[in-house]
């Protein structure tokens, strides 16, 4: 005759039945849970996407409107200050994007909005003639600043980058650079102390705007010199 098992203790088939339910029920919410990972990474792809397809759209209708004859009717002071309103919002959403999805994401944004500020104070400037060649250039070194700080902040070296070139390029766009022997030298001398101290607190990739900054300096100081 076949001894009784004890009531309340499960049997040897039925403990094994427990183990494989329980590693099923694991694979299963691991499974759940790679795809939910895909459906969301998909869905902030398919946000940054629509947010530049807006940008898109709006650069086509600005060139619609102009071909139109819509914008002749605007003056030329209210084109750029709405040319610079628009890259205000441009930059601002990309730091509503950064916040939301990630900084890759509003790269696209930040980098569109800043090169529209520097366009609108070019155009001012070059085309349009509204402000002086001092007003440009204090106006275009505020944006690139503005490209340096927010880089720096979420560790962008292309944009930092970017924005450090477009530093040393401005005086020589805008047709500000002072003949004085103080002013270019020292204005030089503020980049080159900014990139450095960049590379050294930020460190990493960022190293490399040690050399970079060295090589400006030194052409851009060789150039003022010789002419």
């Amino acid at each position: 005759m076949t001894a009784a098992t004890p009531t309340g203790q499960p049997q040897p088939g039925q403990a094994k039945d427990h183990g494989r339910a329980g590693r099923d029920l694991k694979a299963a919410f691991a499974s759940a849970f790679v795809l939910l990972s895909a459906i969301a990474g998909s869905l902030l792809f398919w946000k940054a996407a629509f947010m530049m397809i807006v940008v898109v759209a709006v650069v086509l209708f600005l060139k619609y409107a102009y071909d139109q004859g819509w914008i002749k009717l605007i003056s030329p002071a209210w084109r750029c200050v709405i040319g610079a309103v628009f890259g205000i919002v441009l930059i601002a959403t990309g730091e509503g994007v950064r916040k939301r999805i990630g900084a890759f994401a509003s790269s696209g944004l930040t980098a569109t909005g800043l090169a529209t500020l520097y366009a609108t104070v070019l155009v001012a400037r070059h085309i349009f003639e509204l402000v002086s060649a001092g007003t440009s250039f204090a106006l275009l070194l505020l944006v690139t600043l503005t490209g340096i700080g927010l880089g720096a902040k979420d560790r962008r070296l292309f944009m930092v980058f970017l924005s450090l070139a477009s530093a040393y390029a401005v005086p020589f766009i805008v047709g500000a650079v002072d003949p004085s022997p103080y002013v270019f030298p020292g204005y030089l001398i503020a980049l080159l102390t900014l990139g450095l101290a960049l590379a050294a607190i930020l460190g990493g990739a960022f190293r490399s705007l040690r050399p970079t900054v060295w090589a400006a300096t030194a052409l851009l100081g060789g150039l003022w010199i010789a002419k």
